[in-house]
């Protein structure tokens, strides 16, 4: 419920019918002309309200506001601005299962599905604070899921191994609120950043200093950890042992973001780059 706009709404209606009462106490209105202006008035605020004011606010993708949770309005905001045929997708998908009647667990499963790519791909483009925050946070979360599961540690950073998006949602619930709650800020933050007029442009040089840093680091990585390293060479293998494959993923992860953010940010998106 709106409770500021119910708010706004009881503070005019009771202005316009002050008001009305006074003109009415002097002589110059009828009860019933008051009356009737008072309720053309209200009526009229309401309807302004709704198509002008809210649609400044919430009308995120028209007719499917109800499926866009209000925290994920200011990234439909930015990509109906900087995207608008990514947008319309967003919004024909949205649609069509709406007129499917499929439920609105159903939806927003879809909509987070969508967003999960959409964050990996803008990664090619966000700013390195936003892809560093990004990935801290992503460490946090496996570090936790590593203490509850070293199945669901994998399952997490490797989507495709889940039956379906909800698994993924499933997983995400079990994180603490905080914790969940900042990466659901970061991942805001880097899609918004990603079109920005700063958004980054990689070269071919970026891409020749990340895989420097990037073999420089598996050099060592080998040297601490010896043939188990070969795990990480597919979703498939790091199934064969679980639990050095999620230590594994959180060392490789943690040697990225020691590196300077720039550096960091630059591999980020290298590695991106190569799974897309």
């Amino acid at each position: 419920m709106d409770w500021e706009n119910i708010v706004f709404s009881g503070i005019f209606s009771g202005l316009v019918g002050g008001i009305l009462w006074t003109i009415q106490k002097k002589g110059r209105m009828s009860k019933n002309v008051s009356i009737v202006i008072f309720i053309i008035a209200t009526i009229g605020w309401n309807v302004f309200d709704f198509k002008v004011l809210r649609s400044t606010k919430g009308g995120i993708i028209d007719g499917t506001d109800l499926v866009i949770e209000k925290e994920d309005e200011p990234i439909f905001l930015t990509i109906k601005n900087k995207d608008p045929k990514l947008y319309d997708e967003f919004k024909q998908k949205i649609l069509a299962l709406q007129k499917e009647g499929k439920s609105h667990d159903v939806i927003y499963g879809e909509v987070v599905n969508k967003l999960i790519s959409l964050v990996n791909k803008r990664i090619l483009f966000a700013l390195d604070k936003d892809i560093v925050a990004h990935a801290q946070l992503v460490i946090k979360q496996m570090e936790f899921l590593q203490q509850v599961s070293a199945e669901k540690c994998l399952r997490f950073v490797f989507p495709e191994m889940n039956k379906n998006v909800y698994d993924l949602l499933e997983i995400s619930k079990s994180f603490p609120k905080e914790l969940y709650n900042q990466r659901i800020k970061a991942d805001r933050e880097l899609i918004i950043s990603s079109y920005s007029e700063q958004q980054y442009q990689s070269s071919d040089k970026d891409d020749v200093l990340a895989l420097q840093d990037l073999e420089t680091i598996m050099v060592d990585m080998v040297h601490k950890y010896g043939e188990d390293i070969t795990l990480l060479d597919s979703y498939q293998s790091v199934t064969t042992n679980k639990e050095k494959s999620c230590e594994l993923l959180i060392d490789i992860n943690k040697r990225f973001i020691e590196l300077p953010p720039e550096r960091a940010a630059r591999l980020y998106r290298y590695l991106m780059s190569q799974s897309q």
